[in-house]
């Protein structure tokens, strides 16, 4: 069963079209990765998912409700949306952030309850974010401020998650630690997770679905063994890549390339 659903979708800026006729599905229950070059749409797909951005043309389908005729509100109850390097004020604790998860579940301007505070707690333990919750997010590691801010997005208690490259600029041990993270979520609490990533190792390896784009439009979409192979990087990224199977986790990954002439 399909969680989001794109039909005819086509976005531009301006008079610039980056996004055509994309008919996307992504599976609920599932961790889908959407992968491709810079500039190919991707971030712009998410976007459109979570209504940041008008679609010029087409619909977008969420647990088979058009998100023309949802509201925003009921929209932010179904998806949690971390942008790519999400920014906070400074003096920020890592709780208070957390607790804006839960507007929208409040009406106007409402004070948290007994059940937010649990919420909050909740979500803090599950991050791992616990013991972090009195300090200043800009005293936080990359990784420990990524977790913070996937913390807030398990506060708002939705059936899915939206991450722009949540990954960027953290070294390859507090990569792994966010991605199986999410991993877990997905696994243990059936969210349905929706990610951009620019490592394609890291994304075949935590994909269940992979959406591969190439100027606006699928180029594939499938299992990671589907989608990542030789003809297909050839054709989303211009490269000539090696490919093997990590005898560790099953799944494809490269172990070398060049661009292809």
């Amino acid at each position: 069963m399909d969680f989001i659903t794109t039909k005819d979708l086509t976005v531009r800026y301006g008079d610039k079209s980056i996004i055509e006729n994309m008919n996307a599905h992504i599976p609920k229950g599932e961790v889908t990765v959407i992968i491709g070059a810079n500039g190919c749409g991707k971030s712009t797909l998410l976007k459109s998912i979570a209504r940041i951005l008008k679609p010029h043309r087409g619909d977008i389908f969420i647990d088979g409700a058009n998100i023309k005729s949802v509201s925003s509100n009921e929209i932010a109850r179904k998806m949690a949306v971390l942008p790519q390097s999400p920014k906070a004020p400074l003096g920020l604790k890592v709780k208070e952030l957390v607790a804006y998860g839960r507007f929208p579940h409040k009406k106007g301007f409402g004070a948290l309850n007994k059940e937010d505070f649990e919420m909050i707690e909740h979500a803090l333990a599950t991050a791992g974010m616990l013991e972090y919750k009195e300090r200043n997010l800009e005293d936080l590691s990359g990784g420990q401020r990524q977790r913070a801010w996937i913390a807030m997005s398990l506060c708002q208690n939705t059936e899915a998650m939206l991450l722009d490259e949540p990954t960027t600029y953290l070294d390859l041990a507090h990569q792994l630690d966010v991605l199986s993270l999410l991993s877990k979520l997905n696994k243990e609490q059936g969210r349905t997770i929706v990610m951009v990533l620019h490592e394609l190792n890291n994304a075949a390896r935590f994909a269940d679905c992979m959406i591969g784009m190439k100027q606006g439009q699928i180029v594939a979409q499938g299992t990671p063994e589907q989608v990542m192979t030789k003809e297909n990087m050839r054709i989303i990224y211009g490269i000539d890549a090696h490919i093997i199977i990590d005898p560790r986790t099953g799944k494809p990954i490269y172990t070398s390339y060049c661009v292809t002439e």
